[in-house]
């Protein structure tokens, strides 16, 4: 890409008004251009929805017009401001500037610069060596902001999203009496290229009762077992995410897979959510019938 292209696409994505006409008028008439997974969120009723990892917006606009109550958690200056601007008139909506961990007080939040602009999507509270801009951000847990803001119950929270690029665990530690209250439904994005930890977060849920899933299809959640780092290489490799498109990711079954839906049967959504989980594929997973000494079957 040459010197005056990576200069246009900078300036139009470090441009809040360009963003803002782009994420409220252009981005809800293209053809489902985002992750399979959103495609389901219409189909929910949702008492209270948290988005951590806001980022642009593009779940929490998805999940205001089904939520009662929406709360948001975007450090990046640039990206709360551009929330505010598309969500902030919404009196059901909480837009928060601080960062969701494991403990409450001051990090540093590293934000990759691409094409002269920063990658937003990518900001992360974890070390990087890439060029990047740091911010110092306050970090809070989730458990201990709902202390703050008493008017939301945790026994409603039905839904939380999570989209931290490899810190998800600290999120999650902060949060046990969050999860403990509802059980909610989770949509954690995690990737062994940002943590090589990732097969512990689902150890983790699963001990708790949770049940891993991924959208291949949009609008459909398949059954996933990861109990191993080479679970997740078999669906997390790097020629597929090289082959994502707009339309490949909702005209074609997805290949690569980050996004996983985790849901515990005593959540509030699980019977909405019943009718979308496929049954797993028989030629994989069927056991074969037992025989009888002929051969037969019993």
């Amino acid at each position: 890409m040459n010197l005056p292209i990576r200069r246009l696409k900078g300036f139009l994505k470090s441009n809040l008004t360009v963003q803002y006409v782009y994420r409220k008028w252009c981005q809800p008439f293209l053809f489902h251009s985002g992750d399979t997974d959103e495609l389901l969120l219409p189909r929910l009723a949702i008492r209270t929805a948290v988005d951590v990892g806001a980022n642009a917006g593009t779940y929490a606009l998805a999940l205001a017009p089904v939520s009662r109550r929406l709360v948001c958690f975007e450090p990046v200056p640039f990206m709360n401001r551009l929330l505010h601007r598309l969500l902030g008139r919404a009196s059901h909506v909480l837009i928060d500037g601080q960062a969701i961990s494991d403990r409450n007080g001051v990090a540093t939040l590293s934000v990759p610069v691409s094409d002269g602009a920063q990658d937003t999507a990518l900001a992360t509270l974890r070390p990087i060596t890439s060029t990047s801009t740091r911010i110092e951000v306050r970090t809070i847990r989730l458990d201990d902001f709902w202390r703050s803001h008493e008017e939301i119950d945790p026994a409603t929270i039905d839904f939380i999203k999570i989209d931290v690029e490899g810190v998800e665990a600290r999120v999650i530690s902060g949060m046990p009496q969050t999860i403990a209250a509802a059980y909610p439904v989770l949509l954690i994005e995690i990737e062994l290229r940002h943590n090589p930890f990732s097969r512990a977060i689902f150890a983790d849920l699963d001990a708790r009762g949770y049940r891993a899933y991924v959208s291949r299809i949009g609008g459909e959640l398949d059954p996933v077992s990861i109990e191993t780092d080479d679970d997740l290489r078999a669906i997390q490799k790097a020629e597929d995410l090289a082959r994502e498109t707009f339309n490949y990711r909702v005209g074609d079954t997805r290949r690569y897979l980050n996004n996983f839906w985790f849901i515990h049967p005593r959540s509030h959504l699980a019977a909405q959510l019943e009718p979308f989980i496929r049954p797993r594929d028989r030629a994989r997973y069927r056991q074969p019938e037992p025989t009888g000494t002929d051969g037969s079957s019993r």
